[in-house]
């Protein structure tokens, strides 16, 4: 029996149509698939939904999210007080450097006031020294002894040095005390090495 193109076509075309229509009456047998009729209910979208997200391993994924979630946050909040936190030492320590930089500026002042005081003493006691020793130099020898023996050591070899008479130095020296004269001897030898 041969078959004629119209019945080829008719075969094919029944064939073509049948298999769609039997996978979905398989699905509905099955229960993956189900007509419903009217407008769908929220409720029950809301329950498939649910379904959806509540597997098991959508759960995990959502726990280990959030847990990653929290920890990029609280890293986060670290840094930004971690960032305040080396602000505000930077701006310590700049503070620190300025007072650091004005105290060496008061210190600089300070000296340079300091030895233009003593430059000033300086020149004031040379001054009154030599007027000291012009005094002493024009005095009798006796009695510029007895003065110059109740003077400290130091301002006794001061004043002794700066008298320019050779001859009243040594009549001096010879009227003090043996101990006294014995000591600026001694003194006055260690200063002029």
């Amino acid at each position: 029996m041969q078959l004629k193109n119209r019945d080829i076509l008719l075969i094919t075309i029944v064939m073509v149509l049948s298999l769609p229509l039997m996978y979905f009456l398989m699905l509905l047998a099955t229960g993956n698939a189900r007509i419903e009729f009217g407008q769908p209910d929220k409720q029950q979208e809301r329950e498939v939904v649910k379904t959806v997200k509540d597997t098991p391993y959508r759960d995990s994924l959502l726990v280990q999210q959030s847990k990653t979630f929290k920890a990029l946050q609280q890293e986060r909040e670290e840094r930004t007080t971690e960032l305040e936190r080396l602000a505000e030492e930077r701006s310590r320590i700049e503070m620190m450097q300025q007072e650091l930089e004005n105290a060496r500026t008061a210190l600089v002042e300070e000296r340079r006031r300091l030895e233009q005081a003593v430059q000033k003493n300086d020149a004031s006691d040379e001054q009154k020294i030599k007027q000291l020793a012009k005094v002493y130099g024009s005095m009798k020898p006796i009695e510029a002894a007895q003065i110059m023996e109740t003077l400290e050591d130091d301002l006794f070899i001061k004043v002794l040095t700066s008298i320019g008479d050779d001859r009243q130095k040594a009549k001096i020296m010879e009227l003090i005390s043996k101990a006294k004269a014995a000591r600026i001897s001694v003194k006055m030898a260690k200063t002029k090495r």
